[in-house]
């Protein structure tokens, strides 16, 4: 190859030469051989010529006074028989500058999953004198010239020789592959110092990618987990470390196109709004329901066994109710909210001499735990992202202070939401109704014989 690895050449020479030991393909495994060769800093066109057992690289305009300039080429080149390049190769040369052994690793990734970006474009520039006024992040520094390199398939890049002092890392899912910032493209900048001899490995909060968003969260459905529970579903991923407690929701009897309450909601009374959750808190709180009503099972079923009722039968999996008065759990043995097993709690729907109904629960089963989403739905609410934040969801469940009537329309109002790109003011109406439950049949009579 020319020039040699780590050697100083001349300013202005204009061409590199790559030579293989064998024929190489005018294709490559994907895209062209301009993509698989990369010149950092960019400092002019590259043009890339196929020639019989190699490449030749010029750069439009020569090569750049006072630089350390760093050649790379992919695995996509490949030989006559479609055999790829093992691993890719680089090699370093100078213009004049010291070749420093400074280095900058890091993984650049999603924000709203948390896997790492394939294929972004990391950029690297030296920030000049004048320009150290904006904050970390923000801003663009004034040197012309770019050291970059490409993300690997897991995110994960590596610049190598690069100038010191205060420089800014510019990250860019490079959708169109024109190596410039377009509408709708995910970007992101941090400034950091480098000297000489620094190896910097970028913490994990460093580089997460979300696309550019000028639109609020949207209310789009609303699920019925339980006739307390529902499950709020929007357009946008929502900031898991929004403040909770702003959000706004509120039922009201569903009303027309006019504004006449709807005749099936006529009378009826909205539920209100016991709490709001993430969907992360919910599925923590729904858990640590279930275990306290499994504790006090538990502890009514040892409690029956110790006074001799049934002292050799193993303990019930569940209490049928009215077994454990609600006066017998000992204090703060519940969360706020939660349904004590056995209680009778009113509903609205019911008819007349039924004094109200078990919520979700068959006879012999005690109050129902909360229900929560499918287990892909909890797991994926739990799941962390590299910066050891929640992953963002679409998502918030709303805890109703009363039981939902069934077979009556209500208008669900969402306000004050905020989405992952910081925007406020999402939200949204809805009109939601429970299902009444479907009638049990007669019991099956006795088989006539034919």
């Amino acid at each position: 190859m020319q020039p040699e690895p780590l050697s100083t050449i001349e300013p202005g020479d204009r061409t590199l030469r790559v030579r293989y030991n064998e024929r190489i393909s005018e294709r490559p495994l994907r895209g062209t051989l301009a993509d698989a060769v990369t010149v950092s800093p960019r400092t002019g066109e590259v043009v890339v010529s196929h020639e019989r057992e190699g490449l030749d690289v010029e750069l439009e305009g020569g090569f750049r006074a006072g630089l350390v300039y760093r050649v790379s080429i992919a695995p996509t080149v490949k030989d006559m028989f479609e055999n790829p390049m093992a691993v890719p190769f680089e090699w370093v040369f100078s213009t004049g500058d010291s070749i420093r052994p400074n280095a900058v690793v890091g993984q650049v990734w999603d924000a709203t999953t948390g896997v790492g970006v394939p294929d972004a474009l990391v950029e690297l520039r030296r920030v000049v004198a004048g320009d150290e006024g904006p904050a970390l992040g923000t801003g663009a520094p004034a040197d012309t010239f770019a050291y970059f390199a490409r993300t690997d398939t897991l995110g994960i890049f590596a610049l190598r020789y690069l100038p010191t002092g205060p420089v800014e890392l510019f990250a860019l899912q490079d959708l169109d592959g024109d190596g410039e910032e377009d509408f709708g493209e995910a970007v992101r900048r941090y400034r950091f110092q480098l000297a000489a001899a620094d190896t910097v490995v970028l913490p994990p909060s460093t580089l997460p990618l979300l696309p550019a968003d000028t639109t609020w969260a949207v209310l789009e459905d609303a699920e019925i987990l339980d006739s307390l529970t529902l499950r709020l579903e929007f357009d946008d991923f929502l900031d898991p470390t929004a403040p909770i407690e702003e959000v706004l929701v509120e039922l009201t009897a569903a009303v027309d196109s006019t504004g006449a309450v709807v005749e099936a909601a006529q009378g009826a009374v909205a539920p209100g709004i016991e709490q709001v959750f993430h969907e992360a808190g919910f599925v923590v709180w729904a858990d640590s329901v279930a275990e306290a009503q499994d504790a006090a099972h538990a502890a009514a079923a040892a409690a029956a066994a110790a006074a001799g009722d049934q002292p050799d039968a193993p303990l019930p999996d569940t209490v049928p109710p009215d077994t454990v008065p609600p006066d017998t759990l000992p204090p703060d043995t519940l969360p706020p909210g939660a349904v004590v097993a056995g209680a009778v709690v009113p509903d609205s729907t019911l008819e007349a001499g039924v004094e109200g109904e078990i919520l979700d629960a068959s006879a012999g089963e005690g109050a129902a735990r909360p229900r929560t989403p499918d287990e892909f739905a909890r797991e994926a609410s739990q799941e962390l992202l590299p910066n050891g934040r929640l992953v963002p969801q679409t998502t918030l469940v709303v805890r109703l202070a009363e039981p939902l009537p069934a077979g009556v329309p209500f208008d669900l109002r969402v306000e004050r939401v905020i989405n992952l790109s910081q925007l406020p003011g999402g939200g949204g109406t809805i009109t939601i109704e429970r299902e009444p439950p479907e009638p049990e049949g007669p019991p099956p009579g006795p088989r006539v014989p034919r």
